[in-house]
């Protein structure tokens, strides 16, 4: 019976009761625009200068094909109907599916299975299953004919090969992306197509590793929020298909990581603000998100999905970068609205990926700080152990910089050499002009100072060594204490082998004005204060950064020592909204004390010289 797969016909009619909700409402207006738009023809305008711009066109042709036979099946207008098929002639007559195999001008369909074959796999998955019971045997035969001759063939022709490296990944987006669009293409012809058992059989095999290492982190994922968003897609596109097609849950489905899985995204990003770790810091709320908070009866989930999405009165444009977002949010949303659960003092620790989210108040805060512990060693990961996010209200202020674009260096032996991937562009300490090294890990711990929530990072180990071969540095921590009053007091002690130079950056597109132990950061909507003590001579001052691809250049906040010396405490305490405070350092033979005030509280913390509370 079709359809079988996550777009079936009861979200169909759900869709049909909900649009009452303006949220639904406003999807199902775009969708319609979006389907009288793809009407006027199958041509696509992709930059073919861009990074991997056969993924890019496979995607918009997902999205179009997507949209229109959603359309086609709400509306019963069979011109939807013959535009998606236009389209998927056209993907027929593609002469290269991949870029990486474009570049060599090899043009085997079964040269390669790589994202965009994922990709494509699902569009042929969801086209057969929406137009199963209508379609001709000569177009059954053309679809299987394709299906065969690209996905199926490269996929086996690989396997066997074991070229393809993906396969069980247990820490990559390929994974899920490959292997869940061949296997929604597997459940949705599986009655025509001979080698589906087998398909499935290889898909569940190679997800596997992937989903118990979701639940190993509960519920956090090493490639940050945009790549868990990609990985995630396909990944319960697939899932959900699969229970759907088989009317029973899948085993992977019970892991108790997997349903933490859905707070990950939310926890890196307050207000929308994208404030995760290494490549593609971006995120928006996406439909499958709602399907899956659905799914696990997590109606809290769906109130903060809700929370985050634009006005249903704004110009409604979801943009998936071509993916049929206003078609699976018409039919994802359920309809209904649900309360959000608040709570203060908020401390999230992902262990075993070792990020933290620190906020005043959850889910709106005053102030909120992203932390980064964990290792180098993880994919799509930049050098940026101990660095943080700061957002104030709904505005990014510190900004753990990232790259905009890939080019051909990204992913190249030279990778850590681009400034955007190594710690000039963090917010952090560097030691003689130089930050963390690779490899390199850091041990954290959440604490409660004076029950304030607290993060402690212990960089010792990842600083390197000195030009003698030695460990470059005898200790080195960095301290964040969260303060009730919308502030957050970072604290760096240093013990050097030998006297050197230091320096703590911080990064922000906000406008920045600074004397020498004081900084105001102005944004568009909201300010933050800087006040900075020492017990070594330091002053500010700020640079422009020197980002490798147009666009904006944030600004570089230094505040560094004058002198060379063998160890040193630096302090910083920041107040959202940019109110008054004051900040002294004092080190002591036995101890560090830290006077903090802000919004005319007071803190005083007496600390060992390891930086944990006495």
């Amino acid at each position: 019976m079709h359809p079988r797969l996550l777009l079936h016909d009861r979200l169909f009619e759900r869709a049909q009761r909900a649009a009452r909700n303006p949220l639904v409402h406003a999807a199902a207006t775009r969708l319609a625009a979006q389907a009288d738009e793809y009407l006027t023809g199958t041509d696509v305008v992709v930059d073919e200068t861009q990074h991997n711009y056969h993924l890019i066109r496979a995607r918009r042709f997902q999205g179009r094909i997507v949209t229109l036979l959603v359309r086609w099946r709400l509306s019963g207008e069979t011109r939807y109907r013959s535009a998606a098929m236009a389209h998927l002639r056209v993907m027929e007559r593609w002469p290269y599916w991949s870029w990486i195999v474009w570049r060599q001008r090899d043009r085997r369909p079964d040269a390669i299975f790589d994202l965009s074959y994922g990709e494509n796999s699902a569009t042929l998955a969801l086209a057969w299953d929406l137009l199963h019971e209508t379609l001709s045997p000569p177009e059954k035969a053309w679809l299987l004919r394709m299906a065969r001759r690209w996905p199926v063939a490269a996929f086996l022709t690989n396997h066997a090969r074991k070229t393809d490296w993906w396969f069980g990944k247990p820490d990559s987006n390929w994974n899920t992306v490959c292997a869940g669009g061949l296997g929604m293409l597997a459940l949705a012809m599986w009655e025509e197509l001979p080698e589906a058992p087998e398909l499935l059989e290889r898909v569940n095999e190679s997800f596997e590793p992937y989903m118990l290492e979701i639940s190993r982190y509960q519920g956090g994922w090493p490639e940050g929020i945009g790549y868990w968003g990609y990985g995630m897609r396909y990944a319960f596109m697939y899932l959900l298909s699969y229970e759907h097609a088989m009317q029973r849950k899948h085993p992977l489905m019970k892991l108790p990581g997997v349903k933490r899985t859905l707070d990950f995204p939310l926890d890196f990003s307050p207000h929308g603000v994208p404030c995760s770790f290494g490549d593609v810091n971006r995120y928006r709320v996406m439909p499958f998100h709602y399907l899956l908070a659905e799914r696990f009866d997590r109606p809290d989930v769906i109130a903060r999905l809700d929370s985050l999405q634009p006005p249903p009165e704004s110009a409604f444009i979801p943009d998936g970068g071509g993916w049929p977002e206003a078609a699976e949010l018409l039919l994802f949303h359920p309809g209904v609205k649900k309360g959000i659960r608040r709570q203060t003092r908020y401390l999230r620790h992902y262990p075993r990926l070792d990020w933290f989210a620190l906020a005043d108040r959850w889910p709106e805060p005053r102030l909120y700080t992203s932390i980064r512990g964990g290792t180098t060693e993880v994919p799509h990961g930049h050098l940026d152990l101990t660095s943080f996010h700061l957002a104030v209200g709904d505005e990014p202020m510190i900004v753990n910089l990232g790259n905009s674009e890939y080019l051909d260096t990204t992913f190249s032996a030279r990778r850590y050499e681009l400034f955007e991937l190594a710690p000039p562009s963090k917010n952090v300490l560097l030691l003689n002009g130089v930050g963390i090294c690779r490899p390199a890990k850091v041990r954290s711990r959440a604490l409660r100072i004076k029950g304030y929530p607290a993060v402690r990072v212990d960089a010792t180990e990842a600083m390197g060594t000195s030009r003698s071969g030695e460990r470059a540095v005898r200790f080195y921590a960095r301290l964040f204490v969260l303060l009730d009053h919308a502030a957050i007091l970072i604290i760096d002690h240093v013990e050097l082998r030998h006297f050197g130079r230091f320096e703590t950056r911080f990064h922000s597109y906000a406008r920045i004005d600074h004397r020498d132990t004081e900084a105001l950061l102005q944004g568009d909507r909201h300010a933050l204060r800087i006040l900075f003590a020492a017990d070594i001579p330091s002053h500010t001052d700020v640079a422009t950064d020197a980002m490798t691809s147009p666009g904006p250049s944030p600004t570089l906040l230094r505040w560094r020592s004058d002198h060379l010396h063998s160890q040193a405490t630096m302090a910083a305490l920041m107040i959202a909204g940019g109110k008054p405070g004051t900040l002294t350092l004092d080190m002591q033979p036995k101890e560090l004390r830290i006077d903090a005030a802000a919004a005319r509280r007071r803190l005083r913390l007496r600390l060992s010289h390891r930086l944990l509370p006495r």
